[in-house]
């Protein structure tokens, strides 16, 4: 894999390993220490002492173990930094997110070298009526459960891949209100200002002057995964998908 392009993992043995160096500066030890690609020599990181990182090549293996799940995508980017692995399960069960309304569960887990991830899992969904892709909305709140997925342990992925799917219980009641919340989607898309111009273009083509919530993050999650999906990178992708779920902010969350 080069260093500075994404790359998708087409297995394991095409992800690279790692070692860490200590840094020195005028003869002595910094406190800080470089996560190197052992092979070409890159530094793909600079760190504290105190952080371990797990190899992306062990999560991989982990990962690949769980016996009801597989994995649907992979990909190292951010310069070898990030690494994220999608699963599908085996046997997809179709999910109501609303009546009539069906998802499958995916799940993202992410590790990274540089901390701003660590170890951690992310409830996904495919939506089966028009297959967008979605974060789960309730992880934007302070749910209690939310942050029991940061810095997770190896030995404790597959527990917690069983956890995130409770996300989505945990989601229906703030979605059942977004059915409900009628918003002026040209006022709304200023405010946050979700996506770049060209896309926000096409989601006020595409809806009403006045639209429920539920309606609009249907629109943003289609914009994302059918016209922007295969134009911009991993990273980005992902930063959009937790941009576009900020437009819950404007649900009553009941907790």
């Amino acid at each position: 894999m080069e260093r500075w392009k994404e790359a998708k993992i087409e297995s394991i043995h095409s992800i690279p390993w790692i070692q860490t160096v200590p840094v020195i500066v005028e003869n002595k030890e910094s406190g800080y220490k470089a996560i190197i690609n052992p092979e070409t020599k890159d530094t793909i990181s600079i760190v504290t002492n105190a952080y371990q990182p797990i190899q992306h090549h062990d999560v991989y293996d982990t990962v690949s173990q769980l016996k009801d799940y597989t994995i649907n995508t992979a990909s190292i980017y951010r310069h070898g930094r990030i690494m994220m692995i999608e699963l599908s399960e085996r046997s997809p069960i179709k999910q109501e997110l609303l009546p009539g309304d069906y998802f499958e569960n995916r799940i993202r887990i992410f590790n990274s070298y540089d901390g701003t991830k660590a170890l951690s899992v992310q409830a996904y969904g495919l939506r089966l009526i028009c297959k967008n892709g979605m974060i789960a909305p309730v992880s934007i709140h302070s749910f209690h459960k939310v942050h029991a997925f940061q810095n997770i342990k190896l030995e404790d992925i597959e527990k917690n891949v069983e956890f995130a799917k409770e996300f989505w219980m945990e989601s229906r009641e703030l979605i059942r209100a977004a059915t409900k919340t009628e918003i002026n989607v040209a006022e709304v898309m200023e405010k946050f200002n979700f996506l770049p111009k060209k896309y926000t273009k096409i989601v006020l083509e595409n809806l009403n002057v006045k639209e429920t919530v539920y309606d609009t993050w249907n629109e943003l999650t289609r914009v994302v995964t059918h016209e922007m999906q295969s134009k911009i990178s991993t990273n980005n992708l992902i930063d959009t998908q937790r941009e576009v779920n900020k437009i819950f902010k404007l649900v009553k969350v009941v907790e």
